[in-house]
């Protein structure tokens, strides 16, 4: 059985209403990829401001993260 050696993080933007049905609705996650790929949705159809402000954040968020030291 085929095993990936390490995991990697995805991220996608997603237009709404017209997001594939593959991602359900109203999730942050995939139920298909769990713990992998986090989902950001436009809160308004067109407008792509408030995603990319919500990436931005969480990216922001991470590198915080990573810059304390680990024990």
């Amino acid at each position: 059985m085929w095993r990936a050696r390490s995991v990697k993080r995805c991220w996608v933007m997603l237009a709404s209403p017209w997001a594939d049905w593959r991602w359900f609705d109203e999730r942050s996650d995939s139920l298909w990829y769990p713990g992998v790929v986090r989902l950001f949705r436009q809160t308004r159809a067109g407008n792509w401001d408030d995603v990319i402000e919500r990436v931005t954040l969480a990216l922001r968020e991470k590198v915080e993260l990573e810059r304390v030291p680990q024990p």
